[in-house]
């Protein structure tokens, strides 16, 4: 699934994904993430938070609480929330920095908590799902960090003293043969350097990567100017796309209105990051524009995700929040008027 992760973190996410299929989500959440990190035993996340206490069934009953189950027919593709994959991203910055080849299942569940550690310290960031999950089985986060950062460094040292000792009797092994290794490797070096100067075949081949290499950098530069208008949307541009979707008939008004009604939801948000509200702004867009082109199967299916990402990013409201009714009611009609269901 992920280059860069192990396995039992690609276990992990696998999981997630089934969790969300059977609590009928139409989305991974990082509630989903936590689950999937406790059920791959093999796992370090796992073996911890099982240690604090922390097993599968009491996390789905609190995500039941807080959220509940879905509704309607989950799709065959269930995407991630932007929160889930803002943690991602943060579990790669977390191995980066301690030196981690691979993505594990703790710099995950370190990304999970890793803003919540040290409450003495001013902390804006809203609770997300998870966390407010590990609050209510009176987990501290505190000690779960600490016990997390313990164990990498306890690993590091030992692979270092694994390591040291094998260098060690590979050289041992390898000083008598080391001068015969030296004038083998000179040798090859040197037909290699030769056949680099002379082999008209090696100079076409180099030629022809570099038309391939510029073929790139210019497909590269197209792809840019299609994804990064998209990435800086203002409200006023996707109102105007709205406005601009000619193509809805006079039956389809009621379409134009809800897009238009939700729309005004996102930009009147207090409860939303900026980043989700940037989200929310690129798949009104999309609507605006499937609006025009309704019963196109390529366009069904850009409708039919972007639906499932406002549904995964507008989901971590407060439950108490008048507006959640408005929300689970606007979405499901357009995606009827699109013809999606």
């Amino acid at each position: 699934m992920f280059d860069d992760f192990s396995q039992e973190a690609n276990q992990a996410i696998l999981v997630a994904q089934q969790e969300a299929r059977i609590l009928n989500h139409h989305f991974v959440g990082i509630e989903n993430i936590l689950l999937g990190l406790v059920e791959i035993e093999l796992g370090i996340a796992s073996k911890i938070l099982k240690s604090m206490g922390v097993d599968a069934n009491k996390i789905r009953l609190e995500a039941d609480q807080i959220i509940g189950r879905g509704s309607g027919i989950v799709g065959k593709e269930i995407p991630f929330t932007p929160c889930s994959k803002r943690i991602f991203l943060k579990a790669r910055q977390e191995a980066y920095q301690l030196g981690e080849a691979k993505i594990n299942t703790e710099h995950l569940l370190l990304a999970l908590i890793r803003d919540f550690v040290n409450e003495s310290t001013i902390n804006s960031t809203r609770p997300s799902i998870s966390i407010r999950i590990l609050r209510n089985l009176a987990v501290d986060l505190d000690r779960l960090y600490q016990q997390i950062i313990d164990y990498i460094k306890t690993v590091k040292t030992h692979n270092h003293q694994l390591e040291k000792t094998r260098l060690i009797a590979e050289d041992t092994e390898n000083m008598g043969v080391e001068s015969q290794q030296n004038q083998v490797s000179y040798l090859d070096k040197s037909v290699e350097d030769n056949l680099l100067i002379t082999s008209p075949l090696v100079e076409e081949k180099v030629k022809h990567l570099a038309m391939m290499l510029t073929g790139a950098k210019q497909l590269i530069a197209e792809i840019e100017t299609h994804v990064n208008p998209l990435q800086s949307l203002s409200a006023s541009d996707v109102l105007d796309a709205i406005h601009q979707s000619h193509n809805i008939s006079e039956n389809n008004q009621n379409l134009k209105d809800l897009l238009i009604r939700l729309h005004a939801l996102v930009e009147a948000e207090t409860k939303l990051t900026t980043e989700d509200i940037s989200e929310a702004r690129n798949q009104i867009f999309i609507l605006a524009f499937a609006s025009k082109k309704v019963g196109e199967d390529s366009w069904k299916r850009k409708a039919n995700t972007a639906i499932k990402i406002l549904i995964g990013t507008i989901v971590q409201r407060p439950l108490e929040s008048h507006q959640l009714a408005e929300y689970r009611t606007i979405l499901p009609t357009i995606s009827k008027l699109l013809t999606l269901r």
